[in-house]
This record gives structure tokens, C-alpha cells and sequence, in this order.
């Protein structure tokens, strides 16, 4: 469990520099993108693309994606904290 804290507390510190804002721009593009690869496959099976579905879900996945990075960013935060603060009380 330790190891695991450890890991988390140091990818999260390096995450964390980036700021709230950006982290959210790039999951958001992140989760956009994700929607583009997945309707672009999803065409190449059905054999047609609806423009506006596409659209759609793209909007959709950036929309989604930024309110998602929103809510990891603040359950992150909240988890670091709490290991943080446990690190700092185990150590005295």
C-alpha cells in the first residue's frame, strides 16, 4: 500500500505543476480525441460517416472530458492531501 501512495503522490506532484486549468484542457482533448478514434472506427465498420453525429460526440467527449478532469483534479488533490498529511503524521 505504501508503494503505491508513494507512486501516486509522486506522478500527482508532477501533474500538479502543470495547474488546475491546463490539466483540465488536456483531458478534455484527451477525452475528444478518445471520441474521434472511436466514432472514425466505428465508421470504418458501418461503411458511413454522419457528419453530425461525429460532431456531436466530439463535442460531447471535450465536454465531458472537461467536466471529468474537473472532478479527478479535486478528488486527486483531496487524496494527495490526505496521504500527505498521513506521511507527515507517521514521521514524528
Amino acid at each position: 500500500m505504501y508503494m503505491e501512495s508513494d507512486k501516486f503522490i509522486r506522478k500527482w506532484e508532477r501533474n500538479r505543476k502543470m495547474g488546475k486549468l491546463l490539466y483540465t484542457l488536456l483531458y478534455s482533448l484527451f477525452m475528444g480525441s478518445s471520441t474521434l478514434t472511436g466514432a472514425a472506427i466505428a465508421s470504418l465498420f458501418s461503411g458511413k460517416i454522419i457528419f453530425s453525429v461525429t460532431i456531436g460526440l466530439i463535442i460531447g467527449g471535450v465536454i465531458g472530458g472537461a467536466v471529468g478532469g474537473l472532478i479527478r483534479w479535486n478528488t486527486n488533490e483531496e487524496k494527495y492531501r490526505n496521504l500527505i498529511g498521513n506521511d507527515l503524521n507517521s514521521k514524528f
